[in-house]
């Protein structure tokens, strides 16, 4: 192989790798305006963007607990949502909630106050936190993170360790996206 076809499929391996970023990993459409994105932002950025949260997830070993889809023996979630503290975007985000009515489990939602607040008389979870002392961990036997941000992952290494997860965005992080299609697109799978 010549080095100018490897250096070729290194940058094609570095571009997959990168995609996650902007690119949903879930089925479905979604709009969004990732090539504007592309334009801002060199692929080595989102690929070190990525690389950082898998590092991370490796070095506390949650990479071992991050699973694909919800385990038919689940019966306690806990959906930690610790992204932008903004209410409009929370009622996209959670709206895919109702996709859990008749579960075979039951859901609490934690997040910061002004957002727990919204949701501490909704139906479709069972309890509401914004404190994490208030919380028994012990009960969840699933997290369900909104993301891979920071707060959410050291939320879940830090309370959390043992149980499994998955993240509804992933690594998916920098377009503008429709969140209610992602968010059903997202629970739905």
């Amino acid at each position: 192989m010549t080095f100018a076809r490897a250096l070729e499929r290194a940058r094609s391996r570095i571009a997959d790798y990168a995609s996650a970023v902007f690119l949903p990993q879930v089925p479905g459409t979604l709009h969004s305006n990732w090539p504007d994105l592309l334009r801002r932002k060199s692929i080595s950025k989102l690929f070190f963007h990525r690389l950082k949260r898998a590092l991370y997830l490796r070095a506390t070993g949650q990479d071992r607990r991050l699973v694909p889809k919800i385990p038919q023996a689940t019966r306690r979630i806990l959906w930690v949502y610790l992204g932008m503290p903004q209410l409009g975007d929370s009622i996209m985000d959670r709206s895919a909630r109702t996709l859990f009515a008749g579960a075979h489990f039951k859901v609490d939602l934690y997040s910061v106050e002004n957002i727990a607040s919204l949701y501490r008389k909704d139906p479709f979870f069972s309890a509401t936190y914004s404190d994490a002392n208030a919380l028994n961990f012990d009960q969840y036997d699933f997290v369900l993170l909104e993301s891979l941000s920071w707060k959410c992952m050291r939320f879940k290494a830090r309370h959390l360790p043992r149980q499994p997860f998955l993240a509804l965005q992933g690594y998916y992080y920098g377009p503008e996206f429709n969140r209610l299609e992602f968010g059903y697109n997202a629970v739905a799978h």
